[in-house]
């Protein structure tokens, strides 16, 4: 499955990387930890390491995501949404602006699991 157009080969080590679930937001975001892409056989994927900057949806259980509405207003612009990686990418500055936000929602979502109400409007849903 080798394939060195594939889009993963144009990220490199510290980028951070926004998990995006179609039809909600972002759900989640890792730093690159290694520029060495690495496959996956078994599931026939391509993949790179990453260190996770924020909670990470658990398969079956609630989780939390910032709609493309509120990351626009994060960001203070309009935002192309591709179905992969796509250029332009966000700068340093910018995806640093917009983690901090996201890292204060999935905390309140942590924080909502055990009791605690979440203070910014923002999708609920449930991982298939």
């Amino acid at each position: 499955m080798r394939c060195l157009d594939h889009p993963l080969h144009r990220l490199a080590k510290n980028d951070i990387v926004f998990l995006y679930h179609s039809h909600q937001g972002i759900i989640a975001a890792g730093r690159v930890t290694s520029n060495k892409v690495r496959e996956d056989a078994e599931n026939e994927a391509l993949f790179l390491p990453l260190e996770w900057l924020t909670s990470v949806p658990k398969k079956g259980q609630p989780y939390q995501f910032m709609p493309p509405s509120k990351v626009n207003e994060v960001l203070g612009h309009g935002f192309f949404w591709a179905r992969t990686i796509k250029t332009p990418y966000l700068s340093t500055e910018e995806s640093a602006k917009l983690l901090e936000p996201l890292r204060t929602l999935l905390a309140a979502d942590e924080q909502s699991t055990s009791g605690a109400q979440a203070s910014t409007p923002v999708g609920t849903s449930v991982t298939p």
